[in-house]
C-alpha cells in the first residue's frame, strides 16, 4: 500500500512542479483491499547495465538536476523518508561482515571480508552520520527504471521515491549494480557536474565506498543471489569494484 502511494505521490508532486519527465497519472484508488494507479504508457528502452553514452549521461544529469531541484518544505512524513536511518545501513554492513568472520573463508571471499573490515574501522561511517541538503529522490536508481526513447530520458517506478541527501542519492545512482555497464571514467565526469560541496564529495565517496561493499558482501554471504551480474566471476568483479572504489586492497587499507 505504501509503494501505491509513493507511485502516486510521486508523479502528483512531479506534475505540480511542472517536471514532465514520467508518466501522467491518470487515475488511482485507494480501498482498505485494493489499491492501484493509472497512467500513460511510455515508450523507450531500459538503461539497466547500459554502456551509457555522453547524450544519455547529458540527459540523465539534466532530470537528475530537475528532481534535485524539488527540495521539501519538511522531512517528518515518515512516507517520504529514504534510507535517512544511515544507522541502520551501517548495521547491516557489520551484520554482513560479522556473518563472514564466523565462517572459514579464502581467497576473494577472505580478501573482502578484510577490506570490510578496514572500511568499518575507518573514518568513513562517522562521515555519513553527518547530515546534507535534502532532495527529492526516485528512490530506486535501478537504470532499468530510466527509459531511453532516441533522444529523451524518461523515469519510472516511483514507488521508492521521497527525501533523500543528495549524496547518497548520486552514490547510490553510481554505485547501482545495474550501473556498472559505464566506466568509473564517465561516472567521475557526471558527478564533477553537480559541483558538490567539499562536505558532499566527502560524503559521497564514504557512501559510495560503503554501497561498493554491501554489494560484495551480499553475494559472498548469498552466492547467485545478483542475477544482474554475469554468473562467472560475480565475486571477482564485485572485488576489484570495491577495491576501485576503496583505493585499497585488504593488503593496502585505506585512510
Amino acid at each position: 500500500k505504501a509503494r501505491v502511494f509513493r507511485e502516486v505521490g510521486g508523479l502528483s508532486l512531479l506534475h505540480e512542479h511542472g517536471v514532465h519527465i514520467a508518466p501522467l497519472l491518470h487515475y488511482a484508488q485507494f480501498t482498505d483491499t485494493l489499491q492501484y494507479a493509472v497512467m500513460a504508457f511510455l515508450e523507450g528502452s531500459h538503461l539497466g547495465n547500459a554502456s551509457l553514452s555522453y547524450t544519455q549521461l547529458e540527459c540523465l544529469w539534466r532530470v537528475t538536476q530537475q528532481l534535485h531541484a524539488i527540495t521539501p518544505s519538511t522531512i517528518e512524513l515518515p512516507l517520504w523518508k529514504i534510507d535517512w536511518d544511515i544507522h541502520a545501513r551501517l548495521e547491516a554492513l557489520r551484520k554482513d561482515h560479522a556473518t563472514l568472520e564466523s565462517r572459514h573463508v579464502t581467497g576473494d571471499i577472505a580478501e573482502a571480508r578484510t577490506l570490510a573490515g578496514h572500511w568499518l574501522r575507518s573514518g568513513d561511517p562517522q562521515v555519513l552520520s553527518e547530515r546534507g541538503p535534502v532532495v527529492f529522490s526516485r528512490g530506486d536508481q535501478n537504470l532499468a527504471n530510466c527509459l531511453w526513447d532516441g533522444t529523451e530520458l524518461r523515469v519510472i517506478d516511483l514507488e521508492y521515491c521521497g527525501w533523500n541527501d543528495r549524496a547518497f542519492d548520486l552514490a547510490s545512482l553510481v554505485e547501482h549494480i545495474q550501473s556498472r555497464g559505464t566506466s568509473g571514467d564517465l561516472w567521475e565526469l557526471f558527478i564533477d557536474r553537480f559541483d558538490l560541496s567539499s562536505m558532499e564529495r566527502r560524503r559521497f565517496k564514504a557512501a559510495q565506498r560503503r554501497l561498493a561493499l554491501s554489494w560484495l558482501l551480499s553475494e559472498c554471504i548469498a552466492p547467485n543471489s545478483l542475477h544482474s551480474i554475469p554468473e562467472d566471476g560475480r565475486i571477482p568483479r564485485l572485488l576489484a569494484r570495491a577495491v576501485e572504489v576503496c583505493g585499497a586492497s585488504a593488503n593496502a587499507p585505506f585512510s
